[in-house]
């Protein structure tokens, strides 16, 4: 059921994020000077020491990471900023893979390029079954530094996902009916 929930929610927020008149502004001067780069540039280093030291990977803690991709899309993904391969200690489990967009400033509005266009990019990769293995594969959206309000506001909509009854239940509770 939580799998059918996503799925519905990942087709809504790809149907948004093609529909969704948004309006653009010019880039601010953290971007243009290269801020957004610096800050996934920290994020690949730090998994890059994870792999280095044999160690086990956030959000996947039974692998200890073995490659770590910067910058995927040449293997087909669209969550392309950080792809790493782990291992779990079990012999004759296949590897897991933990697929990640980095963005330094993100916030869960439909109104948020980089948040739109992390969650669509996500939707594609999920919906590639050559690529993404459902049951062992995860995509992750790893932001900057985050306010405690922010992140109870996520906490929430993460509980309320898992809760819903659909996707629809969900975007009721979001207070975003479609």
């Amino acid at each position: 059921t939580r799998t059918r929930n996503w799925l519905e929610a990942g087709k809504q927020a790809m149907s948004a994020s093609m529909t969704d008149d948004t309006s653009t502004s010019p880039a601010n001067p953290f971007s243009t000077g290269a801020g957004g780069s610096h800050f996934e540039n920290k994020v690949q280093s730090a998994f890059l020491a994870t792999t280095v030291a044999n160690a086990f990977i956030p959000c996947l803690p039974n692998a200890r990471a073995q490659k770590v991709y910067l910058q995927g899309g040449h293997l087909g993904y669209a969550t392309d900023d950080l792809i790493i391969e782990g291992r779990e200690p079990t012999p004759g489990r296949p590897g897991e893979r933990l697929i990640c967009q980095v963005k330094h400033k993100v916030s869960v509005s439909k109104k948020d390029e980089n948040f739109v266009s992390a969650v669509a990019a996500a939707w594609k990769d999920f919906c590639k079954t050559n690529l993404f293995r459902r049951d062992i594969d995860t995509l992750a959206l790893i932001a900057g530094p985050a306010s405690a309000q922010l992140l109870n506001h996520f906490r929430t909509s993460l509980f309320w996902a898992k809760t819903s009854e659909s996707s629809k239940d969900f975007f009721h509770r979001m207070g975003m009916e479609k």
